[in-house]
């Protein structure tokens, strides 16, 4: 009777002679990070909705200008965010679920993108409030009337 190691020697050399013919021929090729779908952020302007106001040209310029600027922060935000998502899915890819993999990254690439859509939208949106509220405090002004309503603007917005 042969002893219990040796047993176990052969059934172990046994087990590995039929490995090959229990994996997969080729294991599926990992997926590259270069291949994550891009997020593609729309850019809007505020012009059309500057002019309603009766502005000058170089209050609406640089209104305009301070909008771009918060709305390039926002899509940098989510650009940072969507890549270190889309590198987390790829740490958990071991390239059998390529296709949950995708799914996921469509899911976050759809959220991101709500996201940044109704953040540009709050930030338009108090943007043109305070515009309104810059408006209304130059107009009760008793001294000047309108007065120096450009620089006025271009202050407050740039404190918010």
């Amino acid at each position: 009777m042969a002893s219990p190691m040796a047993r176990i020697a052969a059934d172990a050399q046994q087990l590995l002679s039929r490995l090959p013919q229990l994996l997969p021929s080729q294991l599926p090729l990992r997926r590259s990070p270069a291949q994550q779908p891009a997020l593609r952020l729309p850019s809007y302007d505020l012009f059309g909705d500057l002019q309603q106001y009766a502005l000058s040209s170089a209050t609406v310029e640089t209104l305009a200008s301070i909008y771009k600027v918060g709305q390039r922060e926002l899509q940098r935000s989510a650009q940072e965010q969507y890549f270190a998502a889309c590198r987390k899915l790829a740490a958990t890819d071991d390239g059998r679920d390529s296709d949950v993999v995708e799914l996921y990254q469509q899911a976050a690439l759809c959220r991101l993108t709500g996201d940044y859509d109704q953040a540009v939208l709050r930030l338009r949106e108090r943007l043109l409030v305070e515009v309104q509220r810059a408006r209304e405090q130059a107009a009760s002004t008793s001294d000047a009337g309108r007065g120096n309503f450009s620089a006025e603007v271009v202050a407050v917005l740039e404190g918010a």
